[in-house]
């Protein structure tokens, strides 16, 4: 009987550790510090925003920004049609402390002054400021999408052989 408790106790005990760890994945709202590059190979331009305080910020349980894609976004809308920069290809960074991000924001800028052929353009805080996204649960498919309704004819019985024969059809019996 005692060793079959140890390994059932054992199995119940991680399933709750499983079940914790899950429950703990919802995202919290903190206060991150983030700045954007927008890079635009065509026009041989980069574009790099200061370093902003977004105090509402979505950050998960992986000290991930959630809803990245949509802040790179707002950045790449500013530049296609605010400075008319032709398909730029924009990055976020961010970072928890703002000595960080700034530590970060000078190795970016360090780094694109080093090419030669691209103009580099610091943006003001005035010019660009990014605005917190609401963070939304992934949605699952089956949840959100209904099913698709079967072809008519899916419904309806075969044929009898009798009236295969009747159409002019061949009866395999």
């Amino acid at each position: 009987m005692k060793s079959f408790f140890r390994p059932f106790l054992l199995v119940v005990v991680l399933l709750c550790a499983v079940a914790a760890q899950a429950a703990d994945q919802t995202p919290k709202v903190q206060r991150v510090y983030i700045f954007g590059v927008a890079t635009s190979l065509t026009d041989h331009r980069t574009c790099i925003t200061p370093v902003q305080e977004l105090d509402s910020a979505w950050v998960d349980s992986h000290k991930m920004l959630c809803e990245r894609a949509l802040y790179s976004l707002q950045l790449q809308y500013y530049m296609e049609n605010i400075h008319h920069v032709s398909n730029p290809v924009c990055a976020v960074v961010f970072a928890k402390s703002q000595k960080r991000a700034e530590r970060m924001w000078r190795a970016v800028q360090k780094k694109q002054a080093k090419l030669s052929d691209m103009q580099v353009e610091l943006l003001e805080a005035t010019q660009f400021t990014f605005t917190p996204e609401a963070w939304q649960p992934p949605v699952m498919l089956d949840d959100a999408v209904p099913a698709a309704p079967a072809p008519a004819d899916m419904h309806q019985p075969a044929p009898a052989a009798a009236d295969a024969d009747a159409q002019g059809g061949t009866s395999y019996q």
